[in-house]
């Protein structure tokens, strides 16, 4: 079963997605095949806008995700059933818990925001418990460029 890491920011100003981006380049960097998970294609295209602007001083190679599961880019942006095979990593930009989740070996959940959002990330917390993953909690007080 996938290891679970719930990065759980306490800084109300530290944007996730940005936040994410920092966890991609630290899993590429390590040498993983990545893949981020969204809810829909408009928030795929606009994460991928987002890695393009990340970092004026580095590059993360990465693509949206290819209907028939093939991606040659170490970093793959997807939504609903559209991921790619053979990658090690995921990092979750959703509510959902993906029926493919445990075809990973590590999965990442960013926890930010209100009580409504914190309530979902129990949920998913839960759900992963039940499929027997080996879970970690990391708070997360800053984070700096």
């Amino acid at each position: 079963m996938p290891q679970v890491d719930f990065y759980v920011l306490t800084d109300n100003h530290t944007s996730p997605e940005r936040f994410a981006c920092k966890l991609i380049n630290k899993a590429w960097t390590q040498g993983n095949q990545i893949h981020v998970y969204t809810a829909s294609r408009t928030e795929a295209e606009r994460f991928d806008d987002l890695l393009w602007t990340f970092r004026d001083s580095s590059f993360l190679p990465h693509s949206l995700a290819a209907e028939d599961g093939q991606n040659e880019n170490p970093i793959v942006i997807g939504w609903q059933d559209t991921h790619p095979q053979g990658k090690q990593v995921m990092l979750s930009l959703t509510p959902a818990v993906p029926a493919f989740a445990t075809e990973f070996a590590r999965i990442i959940e960013i926890v930010v925001g209100d009580q409504a959002r914190r309530q979902q990330e129990r949920e998913r917390y839960r759900h992963y418990r039940v499929l027997g993953c080996d879970m970690h909690q990391h708070s997360i007080d800053s984070v700096h460029d």
